[in-house]
């Protein structure tokens, strides 16, 4: 029953004019191609969340760096204050 399922699912995908251009190619090969993608797909998440990670990293840093230049402006206005009095 199983392989009965699973062929009538391969002749689908044969059927589809654009799964077409597959019919040449043997089951197994279409095994190795999927799992080439998957583990290609794999790699691509890891990549993204460590970017993810990294411009979270970039973010954090930018909000400090604003909170220093903000400390800094009001510093620089209390000097000037002082000065003109």
């Amino acid at each position: 029953m199983f392989r009965k399922n699973e062929e009538e699912r391969f002749d689908i995908i044969l059927v589809k004019p654009e799964l077409r251009a597959l019919r040449d190619i043997k089951r197994e090969e279409l095994e190795d191609k999927v799992d080439e993608i998957s583990k290609q797909v794999n790699l691509l998440s890891k990549y993204m969340n460590h970017l993810s990670r990294k411009i979270d990293d970039a973010l954090t840093l930018i909000k400090v760096q604003e909170e220093k230049i903000k400390d800094l402006e009001s510093r620089i206005e209390a000097l000037t204050a002082r000065e003109i009095e």
